[in-house]
């Protein structure tokens, strides 16, 4: 019996390997299937018979499927989450801290930077300078805007108000009120120094100023691939009232 088993294995050892044949080939012996069959598809006996033939061909035959086995974390930090370009999203990133960035490496005149300065500090960081850069959406500077323009209205009215007490406060007629008419004046001096100051307001050409410098630094944030989207470009505004010009003309005489 052991001899039996032992020529089997011997004459199996000096069986001819089967040629390799290309797709549609007319090889004698070979089946129809298989000359039919479509390129780049393999069953499961060929592949397995093509890795053999690739592995007895390589010197080096150790570092051959062997699969890339990572090693587990075992720091316990978590995972860093990375934007769609491969830069780490570490959520700590505000819209004040990067405005202050972008303010830092402007190289714009100054009278420009200190109108760049002015947005930023009383219109932009004390309502959203508290968000996250990557999270900074159209709504977010919508109702920014909204409240800008509200904030005028209100400046603009008491501004009225504030003219309106001032002619009250006058006594509007030439020399000296008499003496029945000197308390009114008096009280009306005592409300207008009540009243707020006059202050400017913030016109439909001061919101698209804003909206022009907010457009500016988010396009350097996406330059630096900090983030993807720029919110400020689909913010709609009031259109500002353009400057008519007055053409000039010399009579010749």
């Amino acid at each position: 019996m052991a001899i039996k088993l032992v020529g089997s294995l011997v004459a199996r050892s000096k069986r001819k390997s089967a040629p390799l044949v290309q797709y549609g080939s007319n090889v004698p012996g070979l089946d129809e299937p298989a000359r039919r069959h479509p390129p780049g598809v393999h069953t499961q006996r060929g592949s397995a018979r093509v890795c053999s033939i690739v592995f007895q061909s390589v010197p080096n035959r150790s570092r051959m499927c062997v699969p890339k086995v990572t090693a587990p974390d075992v720091t316990g930090e978590p995972p860093v989450l990375r934007n769609g370009v491969g830069v780490p999203l570490d959520g700590k990133t505000t819209v004040r801290d990067w405005l202050d960035r972008w303010m830092a490496g402007k190289k714009t005149r100054p009278t420009t930077n200190r109108g760049y300065q002015s947005h930023i500090r009383y219109h932009l960081k004390p309502k959203i300078g508290h968000l996250r850069l990557d999270r900074l959406n159209v709504g977010h500077l919508a109702d920014r805007f909204a409240r800008i323009a509200d904030e005028s209205d209100v400046i603009l009215a008491e501004n009225q108000a504030r003219r309106e007490q001032e002619q009250r406060a006058r006594w509007g007629k030439p020399g000296r009120p008499p003496e029945k008419e000197r308390e009114r004046p008096a009280a009306e001096r005592q409300k207008l120094a009540e009243m707020k100051p006059y202050r400017k307001a913030n016109g439909p050409a001061t919101r698209q100023a804003i909206r022009r410098m907010l457009r500016t630094a988010l396009n350097a944030a996406i330059a630096q691939q900090m983030i993807t989207f720029n919110a400020a470009t689909h913010v709609e505004l009031d259109a500002a009232a353009r400057l008519t010009g007055t053409a000039c003309t010399r009579s010749i005489t």
